[in-house]
């Protein structure tokens, strides 16, 4: 069972940095037309990968993380046993570099035009 996980590990870690767009597909990341992810897509997208959605003619740098959840609900898990704050990414269409000014794209966070955030 240990061999097939580490196959799995080795096949993703090179799918993810040979074709990281159909790597994030594969996933579950909402992509439109002309997007372009420069690096390894394998961690950038985290555990709810489903959540993010990112319009046509993007290009994204390897260095941005996609962060779809708020780990600050482990402080109450004693009082709500199944908290989770898990909210969509939305990034529009026709923007260009994110990641040198943008490394986390948080959860809630709407593209409305290109390099202007807001929260929902």
């Amino acid at each position: 069972m240990r061999v097939i996980h580490f196959i799995k590990s080795i096949f993703s870690l090179i799918y993810s940095s040979q074709n990281p767009v159909d790597y994030a597909k594969r996933i579950g990341v909402s992509m439109g037309q002309d997007v372009h992810i420069y690096g390894s897509s394998r961690c950038m997208f985290g555990s709810e990968p489903w959540c993010v959605t990112i319009g046509n003619h993007v290009h994204i740098t390897g260095d941005v993380v996609f962060i779809t959840h708020d780990g600050g609900t482990l402080l109450y898990r004693h009082l709500v046993s199944d908290l989770e704050i898990t909210k969509p990414i939305k990034i529009g269409s026709s923007l260009f570099q994110v990641g040198d000014d943008i490394r986390s794209v948080y959860c809630g966070v709407t593209n409305k035009a290109s390099n202007q955030y807001a929260h929902e």
